[in-house]
């Protein structure tokens, strides 16, 4: 016996051509799921991203503002990982079943993924190849940035846990000074970089709920720097 396998985009179109709806067919059977989506994912950048986000300086200062463009971005090239990982962890969280606590674990590992496919974007977006490792793209990301990108050079070794475990490497980015108004920006950066390089080679399934919630909040931080960073001193070829 043998099975023929068909694509998402292969589904998709046998299911429009069967119902005659050639529209998204999420809005079809759902016509308000991506207002209900797009509400949840402002509210909580809000309230775990722009509430809590460091004092930088005022050109990359996230804000409300910064939140509607990001998803805007996001809906313009049809990404719509961001919203669903958001309705999605909130819908697990504090869940004291470990299948929420897994769900919750995956959705996080998600975001990871989505970080990195967003600075692809935004790299191709400006002309700057999107090859290499993570940190190598984030580096390329950031390279006119003399504060953000010198310390994403020199501090690479802190998103390995080979060496050293995700607490030590954290408790060394938190460490880290610099003369100019932008640390916590870098210090974000190489935070989404570990816990994406500790998820994907050890998993999150894990992870404490606080340390899953915080990576999420760090991940969705970083997006935003990096959305913002293309106005203001976008990288170079």
């Amino acid at each position: 016996m043998s099975f023929n396998f068909i694509n998402q985009d292969d589904c998709l179109d046998l299911i429009k051509r069967e119902t005659g709806h050639f529209a998204n067919t999420l809005d079809v059977i759902f016509p308000d799921w991506k207002h209900d989506a797009r509400d949840k994912a402002e509210l909580s950048l809000k309230h775990s991203v722009v509430a809590k986000a460091p004092t930088v300086d005022a050109t990359l200062t996230l804000d409300d503002a910064a939140i509607t463009d990001l998803l805007d971005w996001l809906e313009r090239n049809d990404q719509w990982k961001v919203n669903l990982s958001i309705e999605a962890i909130l819908k697990h969280q504090f869940g004291a079943s470990s299948v929420d606590h897994s769900a919750l674990a995956k959705e996080v590992e998600s975001l990871s993924a989505t970080f990195e496919h967003l600075a692809n974007a935004l790299l191709d977006e400006a002309g700057v190849s999107s090859s290499g490792t993570l940190m190598k793209k984030v580096q390329a990301y950031w390279n006119t940035s003399t504060e953000v990108h010198g310390i994403l050079k020199t501090q690479y070794p802190l998103v390995s846990t080979k060496t050293a475990t995700r607490a030590n490497q954290l408790a060394a980015i938190a460490a880290l000074t610099s003369s100019g108004p932008n640390i916590d920006v870098a210090r974000t950066i190489l935070g989404a970089v570990l816990y994406r390089n500790d998820g994907l080679h050890n998993g999150m399934a894990s992870w404490s709920e606080t340390d899953l919630h915080e990576a999420a909040r760090i991940f969705l931080t970083a997006m935003m720097f990096c959305r913002k960073n293309l106005f203001v001193s976008p990288p170079s070829p």
